[in-house]
């Protein structure tokens, strides 16, 4: 029985388990608002309409967080109360807007509005929170926390509508506070008086920053349009065949297999073939709708549902190996599933309307979704670029980007070497953030700043940012001026860098 040590430690323990409940409550919110928002017999394309929404403002929080991350970073529980006190009441608007049934439709649009921007600060905030743990404790409790949720989810969904709006505008609440508990009995190891606990970790995460250049962008690319390319499946189907009761168990079915998996056998080992499982597993989904739409859509949420666990363990992998915060990472893999999402939902809505007309048979959606399958898993790596070995990935990844300067000075099994590099090179860039700060330095200076340090001549920055050479020069005399010095080896001293 391999059980996580950390849960052997009676602080960890009870730290993990505030992680367990915060990340169950949080994947609970999201199952919950959609039902209890839902009206039987309503149309697909106001059902559309509402997701769309949700989805869009889900996303505009990731783009946020990617290209504005200096306003989001460092991450704190307590930045997050003005979009979760609008997430309650958007909950509340939406849930009991059959109270005002003329505004009911612009309610819920309110509500899926506001909830949004919420669950995308908390997806963020999750991203980061589980970065600060190993693989093996983010899957185990990723996996239980699937359990929980489909349980808990099977229990309230034939409770009382009022009951159940009431739990849903509570559950990012619950969320919010377990995250935040759980980091505070972690960081301290046990009860919050038996050591000093570090300012940073407890009003948020800024012992680690994010990653300044797109290197990285490069390792998980194929793990978010896999991902991507899941979901695109899963919310076409979802909106023609879905049942909500059912993706749920399935959804559960996936966690006690998962867990059962972890204490059985060694994490590395269940983490390498769930993938392999995933992909005839949505291929099984997708054959089985005509005959039972019920089940198939189980196992279609079930293998999307592998994918996004596979993609927070990716994370996980990258954040611990490199000592960073993964938000832009973060935001960039879930923003590019959530585009796919969209567009998977609008094929939905077309496909739905034609089945209603009988203009199209549910085996034509079937066959048609499972050739594109086929078709991105035969293009693929064997393994969708999710990352089972960062060594190894990262030494293939860093020998590609440096072929040209480089060809032979890498080689393929330096796996060590690579990731040593690339470290050193995301140290650098750190620190020239850090001295831009001291010097006053301009946001494009900095970028200059960056690419001198890291080796580039005058062409080829200029070259990166399309601007002209003269340009790049008025740069650097602007910094060398700023800084008080006069060349490159004066840079490097102030740097602290060698060759």
């Amino acid at each position: 029985m391999h059980v996580p040590a950390m849960f052997r430690t009676k602080g960890n323990a009870c730290g993990l388990l505030c992680i367990l409940l915060g990340f169950s409550t949080f994947l609970l919110w999201g199952f919950l608002f959609i039902h209890v928002t839902g009206t039987p017999g309503e149309k697909t394309t106001d059902v559309f309409l509402g997701r769309i929404v949700l989805s869009l403002s889900y996303f505009a929080m990731m783009v946020f967080a990617v290209f504005f991350v200096r306003f989001t970073y460092p991450l704190r529980v307590s930045s997050s109360l003005p979009c979760l006190v609008l997430a309650v009441v958007g909950v509340l608007v939406a849930g009991f807007s059959s109270v005002l049934p003329d505004y009911a439709s612009a309610l819920k649009l309110f509500g899926a509005l506001v909830v949004g921007l919420e669950y995308g600060w908390l997806t963020l905030l999750w991203g980061e929170a589980l970065g600060y743990m190993d693989a093996k404790h983010t899957g185990f409790c990723a996996s239980l926390a699937f359990v929980v949720c489909a349980i808990s989810y099977l229990a309230v969904r034939h409770a009382p509508h009022e009951m159940q709006v009431i739990l849903t505008s509570l559950l990012p609440v619950a969320s919010t506070v377990s995250l935040w508990f759980g980091i505070v009995r972690l960081s301290t190891g046990g009860k919050l008086g038996e050591r000093k606990v570090q300012a940073d970790k407890f009003h948020g995460f800024s012992l680690r920053v994010p990653w300044k250049t797109s290197k990285l962008f490069g390792l998980i690319r194929e793990a978010a349009l896999t991902t991507g390319a899941f979901g695109f499946i899963f919310a076409a189907t979802n909106l023609c065949f879905g049942r909500s009761g059912y993706e749920v168990i399935g959804l559960g079915v996936l966690g006690v297999m998962l867990t059962v998996a972890l204490l059985a056998f060694s994490s590395a080992k269940t983490i390498k073939y769930l993938y392999r499982v995933a992909q005839p597993a949505m291929g099984l989904g997708l054959a089985l709708i005509p005959a039972s739409a019920n089940i198939g859509m189980l196992l279609i949420f079930a293998s999307y549902s592998s994918v996004l666990f596979l993609t927070i363990l990716t994370l996980c992998e990258v954040s611990n190996k490199f000592s960073i915060s993964v938000v832009k990472q973060t935001a960039a893999v879930f923003g590019a599933n959530l585009l796919l999402l969209s567009a998977g939902q609008a094929v939905g809505v077309i496909v739905s309307n034609l089945l209603r007309d009988n203009h199209m048979e549910s085996y034509i959606v079937s066959l048609a979704l499972l050739v594109l399958l086929m078709t991105y898993i035969a293009i693929a790596s064997k393994d969708g670029g999710y990352i089972f070995n960062l060594n190894a990935v990262a030494a293939d990844y860093y020998e590609r980007i440096n072929a040209a300067r480089r060809p032979s000075s890498l080689g393929p099994t330096d796996s060590e070497l690579a990731i040593s590099t690339m470290m050193l090179h995301e140290a650098i860039n750190q620190r020239c953030t850090v001295v831009a700060g001291e010097f006053d330095l301009t946001p494009r200076e900095e970028e200059v700043l960056i690419a001198v340090s890291q080796g580039m001549s005058i062409a080829d920055i200029a070259k990166s940012f399309y601007i002209a050479p003269g340009t790049v020069k008025t740069h650097i005399n602007h910094i060398y001026k700023k800084m008080g010095i006069s060349s490159r080896d004066e840079l490097k001293k102030v740097l602290n860098v060698r060759e």
